[in-house]
């Protein structure tokens, strides 16, 4: 990948969508709306899920049920995950997994929305 200034302060950017993308994370974020039952604990489902080898970061938003998991950007089967939950007796009411892409690079990048002026 190559950067060349152009005759203003933009810099052009050689390479693929993917190495772009790298230039701000390697991770993507996996969100669980759980239904935890009594006597989950918390806190060993978080250390359970943060010794899988493609997690990254495990925490809940504080006073909710929403679990956010930073996972490898590679890792594209979330059975390792699933499979934690189901030990450790974690109902799923919704996951959602989010990659970063284009318009949150560029943002990243510049602080600025694509359509900002």
């Amino acid at each position: 990948m190559t950067a060349s200034p152009s005759s203003t302060t933009v810099v052009w950017w050689r390479g693929t969508e993917g190495e772009l993308l790298a230039l701000v994370t390697d991770v993507k974020s996996v969100t669980v709306q759980t239904g935890l039952a009594a006597g989950v604990a918390r806190e060993a489902l978080v250390e359970r899920l943060a010794v899988l080898p493609d997690v990254r970061r495990a925490a809940f938003d504080e006073g909710s049920d929403t679990l956010r998991v930073d996972v490898a950007l590679a890792l594209d089967d979330l059975t390792g995950l699933l499979a934690v939950f189901m030990e450790q007796g974690v109902r799923i009411e919704s996951l959602t997994s989010e990659a970063p892409n284009l318009e949150t690079t560029f943002l990243a990048l510049t602080g600025r929305e694509l359509r900002q002026g």
